[in-house]
């Protein structure tokens, strides 16, 4: 635990080497402070025993000394303050962007496990605000060990005694803080935990997408209840939590109160017997107070980074993610996209994937298809090298391929943002191209029909997720919006993953027949459980329990009267033009 938050530590000092030397200086100026308070203290507290004509002006300038200490302890209060919320604001775009920068670089499959979101959950909380916590109170550290090492050399200055008596008296008050410290580390991991659910239920209940099913239901009691239970559920964890813990903590401050009402009476008894004088008494007394604060922020310090730890080890192991790199045939990229015994599971246990072997020629388009769960959506993470197979290899043209899925995103962004979005590498481009391949890309994915309507053409806003006055669209242009995006890119490898499957098989068969027009000389890979796109495609790839069955071209196949046959006739009623079957 404590090995990851060394190498955290050290990120952080690589990152922002600068701001975190200042708040050392800070810390550790602010920390010297309270000695030298003391020391003035003392010998004002002194002169006012024996104040006389030829004190006065001493007095007058230890008082302004006293005065510039408290001015100065303000000022650093808030040049800290300052350069924390800098430093901060500094530390969030950093470690967000190495944050994505590995998530956009990682197997998916990752996202398959609650652990990992948990994880993601937390690391999220690191950049915010736990990150640079932990960080400072390894600065507060040295900062109040320097300080606590002055006021020590003070106390043990008038006596000795007095030392030893307040660094037990400071043992007896922190007993417990490192037990609270290790239990807030179990508490907040249970927390994290139920509070995922908690705020996907709450997210159901506003979202735009679940609102319309919940309201058709009647569903919003229902999961409102849910919620509310969660939520409960984690505040009675807290209140449990707190509730002992104040118990305890009432009764050791009792004992403590009882402990610091006898070191009083033994200071004052020894000041009756002149062991002490009363300047002694103030800056004993006031020595006693900072030196059991140091060591409270001492140990609250490390019981900061111990409590941290525990959140910075799940960011650790986000960062230290492996990324994903889907091998290819020979580390050598072909003319031909080849699959070649390439096997997966999900579990380690089932293959989902079982030995696949097959290649798509340059500007062939070929369907691959299967009942759900027969491991074409699998198949396809793979090709895009989204995921790496257990097994086996695949090669593509080049690194210039795309996709378009069943659930295609919607950004919320300009019309010509969603396209741009396409091939971004782009925008450095002159703004005339630029303009140029969109007005291509709309037209030939049909957009330009709509975008010509809208508001501010390619300026507008689309959706209304940020801005009120952002247009929405109908499912089926965004999808055209994503096929845009597909051709301002103009990648040699296409994939499409189900991107008809909310379609009628009428406006189907027109979305597959548009397709294939529109991409003729580029390597098409169909993957869909309907049979709508089969008459379409070079050839055919029938998938089973994630094994490939049979393989050819649509007549081929039903020539076979085997798995694809019976497949494609149990469907065949909802494309036929008459209610004959096909034989």
């Amino acid at each position: 635990m404590y090995r990851n938050y060394i190498c955290f530590f050290y990120k952080i000092c690589k990152l922002i080497p600068i701001r975190l030397t200042f708040l050392l200086l800070i810390d550790v100026f602010t920390a010297l402070l309270q000695p030298a308070e003391l020391n003035v203290l003392g010998k004002i507290t002194k002169m006012l025993t024996n104040i006389n004509l030829a004190t006065i002006n001493s007095l007058l300038i230890l008082a302004g000394i006293f005065i510039f200490i408290y001015v100065c302890k303000t000022l650093s209060s808030i040049t800290n303050s300052i350069i924390s919320g800098v430093t901060q604001n500094r530390l969030n775009h950093l470690l967000y962007g190495e944050l994505f920068k590995v998530l956009s670089q990682i197997d998916l499959t990752n996202y398959d496990s609650a652990n990992f979101n948990l994880k993601l959950l937390r690391s999220k909380k690191v950049i915010e605000s736990v990150g640079l916590n932990a960080v400072i109170s390894l600065i507060d550290i040295v900062a109040t060990i320097v300080g606590l090492i002055s006021i020590s050399i003070i106390i043990i200055n008038v006596n000795i005694i007095y030392f030893v008596i307040f660094a037990l008296i400071a043992c007896l008050q922190n007993i417990y803080s490192f037990r609270i410290a290790k239990e807030n580390v179990d508490l907040d991991r249970l927390k994290d935990k139920i509070g995922r659910k908690h705020l996907y239920l709450f997210k159901l209940l506003y979202s735009r997408d679940s609102t319309k099913e919940i309201r058709s239901y009647n569903l919003y009691d229902w999961i409102e209840n849910k919620r509310d239970n969660e939520f409960q559920n984690i505040a009675n964890i807290g209140l449990k939590f707190t509730k002992r813990w104040i118990k305890i903590n009432s009764l050791w401050a009792t004992f403590m109160y009882l402990v610091e009402g006898g070191l009083l009476v033994f200071m004052v008894q020894q000041l009756t017997i002149s062991h002490l004088d009363l300047s002694q008494l103030i800056v004993v007394f006031q020595s006693y107070t900072m030196f059991l604060n140091s060591v409270s922020s001492l140990v609250n310090s490390v019981n900061t980074i111990y409590r941290n730890s525990a959140l910075i080890a799940d960011f650790q192991d986000i960062m230290n993610t492996p990324s994903n790199t889907v091998s290819t045939i020979g580390g050598m990229v072909s003319d031909k996209v080849k699959v070649s015994d390439v096997s997966f599971s999900y579990d380690k246990i089932d293959k989902t994937l079982d030995h696949i072997n097959f290649e798509i020629s340059p500007g062939e388009t070929i369907a691959i298809v299967g009942h759900n769960g027969s491991g074409k959506s699998t198949l396809a993470k793979i090709l895009l090298k989204m995921i790496e197979p257990d097994s086996g290899h695949i090669s593509i043209p080049s690194d210039s391929f795309c996709a378009v899925f069943q659930d295609f995103a919607k950004f919320n962004l300009t019309v010509f943002e969603n396209v741009v979005l396409g091939d971004v590498d782009t925008l450095t481009n002159g703004s005339m191209k630029i303009l140029q391949k969109i007005e291509y890309a709309l037209e030939k994915s049909q957009c330009n029909y709509f975008v010509r309507n809208l508001p501010s053409g390619l300026n507008t806003f689309l959706g209304n997720e940020f801005e009120e006055n952002g247009t929405d669209i109908s499912l089926g242009q965004w999808q055209r919006l994503a096929f845009s995006r597909i051709i301002y890119r103009d990648s040699v490898f296409i994939v499409f993953d189900e991107p008809t499957a909310s379609l009628d098989p009428i406006a189907e068969k027109k979305q597959f027949e548009y397709i294939r027009n529109l991409l003729q000389s580029k390597t098409v890979v169909l993957i869909s459980h309907r049979i709508g796109l089969n008459r379409l495609a070079n050839r055919i790839v029938y998938l089973e329990n994630g094994r490939i069955v049979e393989s050819g071209t649509h007549s081929d196949l039903m020539n076979l009267h085997g798995s694809y046959y019976k497949f494609y006739n149990a469907q065949a009623k909802w494309y036929q033009d008459s209610a004959q079957m096909v034989e």
